[in-house]
Parts: C-alpha cells; structure tokens; sequence
C-alpha cells in the first residue's frame, strides 16, 4: 500500500478527524513562522479549547467542536483526562490551562466548577487596566506551573487595556529516550541552513535499529526514535532537499498527512543516526493559526457566553496565548530495552541518516500529538 493509499484509508477511522486537526495546527503554525524554530502542544491547545466549547451555544460551539474533530465536549474532557492519566514515571506530560476575565464581567460559578473538577483550572477576574501588575501575575503563575523549568514570560506590550480577556495554554514534557545516545560520540559536523550556508554544530551520534522509511510521495525521510514508554516516539522528518521544508509541510496539509500514522509505513533498519542536540521554548499567540483551522465565531464581536458569564454579556475572546518547551538531546537509558549491538558487517550495511538540515519533528503515540514543530536554524542548538 502507498503512503498516499494508508493517509486516506486512515482519514476514514473515527479517531482520525482528532488527530488530524493537531497534525493541522502544526502544519499552520509552521507557515506563520517560516523562518523560526517552534515548538507547540496540540493536546493542549485542544483542552483550553475545549474548555471554550463548554462556555458558548449555538453557532460557535458548533464551529469549535467540528473544528477540533469532536462529537462533544464531553468528548474533549474525556480525552483530557486519558491524557493526564497517560502519564507514567518515565514519561509525564504536564498541561495547563488559565483564563482571565477582565472585571467587568463575573464569572459563572458553574462554569468556575466545571473548570476546576475537569480541567483543574481556576478562572480569575483582573483588571486590564494595570497591565503591569497582570503580567507580574500571569508570569508568576507560568514559574509556579512549570516549577521554573520555562523561562519564557508574557510582555505587557502583549496586551492592552481595553482586552476583555486573556486565555493562556502550556504543554511540558519529560521523557528519557529507550537507548541513550553514546556521550563519546558527540562529535562536530555540518548542518546546512541553504544550499550554500553551513554551520557546524554538535551532533549526537549512535548505531540503532529504529523505524526508517523513504517517503517517495512528500520528497522526504522519516525516522522515529522511541522513548523509554514505548508508545510515545519522537517522530523527525526531513527533505530530500536541503530548501524543502516550506514544501514538505504544505504537502503535509495539502495531503492530510495525520502524523500519528507515520510510523506505522516505516520498516525497522540499522541506522547509523547523526542527530543536533536542540532546546526550544516558544510563547506565541495562536489567534490567526486558530482562525486560518476554522475557528473564527469566538473572536468576532458579540458572541454571547452565556455559560462563562453570569450575566447576558456579549463579548469575544481576546488573546490565546500558548507556551510550550520542549528538550532533545543525549539523555536516555539503555537498560530498559534489549540491549541492541552491531558486528561489523552490520555496520557497514547500516543506513547514514544525518539530521543536517532543517526540519519537521513531533512527538507522539497512537492516539494524540504532543508536540511538533520545526527547526529552520541552529539559535536554539545545545553546545559541547
């Protein structure tokens, strides 16, 4: 079967229509950042925007749900949940949620309890007219969160004073990798940022048996590496050409690529892998990528929310705000999988797959994405 032939055989499944709508929130995210590495959390994007499903009727409801993949919002909050219960000692996934109402409007204490027994969210009033006292709070909850392990914070020029409201999503991961990468072989070499422009950077490097694929159809290749639960895969794909990035993800969102499947086309083979160590946190307001996927009723003026507010108050959201970081590099632990050794022979015979130009990666497991993003250049590379 073709990849084009399994992309379309699995847009038929029920969970599809889930997956692809997060595949397609990185696919858009990497057009509106072209040249900029990034890193986002689809899972948790979805559950703030399920928890805005919960707050309005009618057409914006409707719009959000057929969005996002979902029959309900009960389906969203269950899906939720499945996620944090995903969680294990070698892999956690942390996400959370935040919502501010400007004081002019009262928060529904429903919706106050919904938020907190579902979400664990606590929706706040502020008052936008002191922009600099919010953003010392917002930026105080972000440490508390993320227990200082994200740095980036929210600027007051972000906001202004006449915003009715600011709704902020973060999604942190920590996982260690099945098979570490050999610290002894951290070695230099080159990663192309154009056809004639190179750089040379710290590559890991390391013998493994991992799923490796020719994708003939997008002009690209594929690897997945496993972490130590081994559901969750780092999922990397590069171009055949060393400027086929912008190419490759609009072929990814032309053809509803569903990222989730693309292990599943790939064979195992000896790969002799050369991987850049990188470290990324990105803060982006993901109002225009939310509107170019669809969702477009919750921003315009005069939608009621009726199920957030206490009072017939029409208004529309404002800002959404998502946060993300995420870590590649040499960690990991070799003694909780079968030990994997090569001859010689074997070597010799092993694929080269040098992760030397930019490109696209995610993280994921059969049923949902982490993350994803790009690398177009080396700013947020680990040194030696």
């Amino acid at each position: 079967m073709s990849f084009r032939a399994h992309v379309k055989r699995n847009l038929s499944s029920s969970a599809a229509a889930s997956t692809l709508f997060q595949s397609d929130l990185i696919y858009v995210t990497a057009k509106h950042e072209p040249t900029s590495n990034f890193v986002i959390s689809p899972v948790a994007i979805r559950s703030l925007l399920t928890i805005i499903s919960i707050s309005v009727i009618r057409e914006p409801h409707r719009e959000l749900l057929a969005a996002m993949g979902l029959k309900s919002s009960h389906q969203g909050v269950q899906e939720f949940k499945a996620c944090r219960n995903a969680n294990k000692d070698e892999f956690v996934f942390t996400q959370h949620n935040a919502i501010y109402v400007d004081n002019r409007f009262e928060i529904d204490m429903a919706f106050r309890v919904t938020c907190l027994e579902q979400f664990q969210t606590r929706p706040e009033n502020i008052n936008f007219e002191q922009l600099e006292r919010i953003t010392h709070h917002v930026n105080t909850w972000i440490n508390e969160q993320t227990e200082d392990q994200i740095r980036t914070r929210i600027a007051a020029d972000t906001m202004d004073v006449l915003q009715h409201n600011l709704l902020i999503s973060i999604g942190r991961f920590e996982s260690k990798w099945r098979k570490a990468f050999p610290k002894k072989f951290l070695t230099k070499s080159d990663f192309w940022l154009t056809p004639t422009e190179k750089v040379e950077v710290p590559m890991m490097h390391d013998y493994c048996e991992l799923p490796f694929g020719e994708l003939d159809e997008l002009k690209a290749t594929a690897l997945v590496l496993p972490y130590r639960n081994l559901n969750v895969k780092l999922i990397i794909l590069i171009p055949k050409e060393i400027d086929g990035l912008p190419k490759l993800e609009e072929d990814l969102k032309l053809q509803r690529v569903d990222i989730t499947v693309l292990p599943s086309v790939l064979k195992t083979k000896n790969v002799r892998l050369g991987m850049p160590r990188v470290k990324l946190e990105s803060n982006l307001l993901i109002n225009e990528i939310l509107k170019e996927l669809g969702i477009n009723a919750i921003f315009n003026d005069c939608i009621d929310f009726t199920r957030l507010l206490t009072a017939f108050n029409i208004t529309k959201i404002s800002q959404i705000r998502h946060i993300a970081a995420i870590e590649i590099n040499d960690d990991g632990t070799g003694a909780s999988s079968a030990k994997v050794s090569f001859l010689l022979t074997e070597i010799e015979k092993c694929t080269e797959f040098d992760i030397n130009r930019p490109f696209f990666y995610a993280v994921t497991d059969n049923e949902r994405i982490y993350f994803g993003g790009h690398i177009t250049n080396t700013s947020n590379f680990i040194s030696m």
